[in-house]
């Protein structure tokens, strides 16, 4: 079954619709067996690693990274539980970089 993220991001991507962990991971196998037709479709040549097409377990990272994403755009995603984020780790590199120059 999926992670608490990749289930977030397969009901962010498929607008809330009411989903069992079954279907959950029917959609998510469908993500991965199409994968080549939707990019093919996007005109997208995707530069797969040692030539190998997106793992089942690499389509739930990616949905929870796509989950966690976006709750970072809303403001919704807390600290505690996502570790550094990138909005944050630029302030103190600009910050670092500014005592720098005087």
């Amino acid at each position: 079954m999926l992670g608490p993220g990749a289930r977030n991001g397969l009901m962010m991507m498929f607008d809330n619709e009411k989903m069992t962990a079954t279907q959950m991971l029917e959609r998510s196998k469908k993500l991965q067996r199409e994968q080549l037709h939707e990019f093919k479709k996007m005109h997208i040549e995707f530069p797969f690693w040692q030539g190998k097409e997106i793992s089942l377990k690499n389509i739930e990272h990616a949905l929870c990274e796509f989950s966690r994403y976006r709750r970072l755009q809303a403001h919704q995603l807390k600290k505690k539980s996502a570790g550094p984020v990138l909005a944050s780790t630029r302030k103190v590199k600009l910050e670092v970089k500014q005592e720098e120059t005087k």
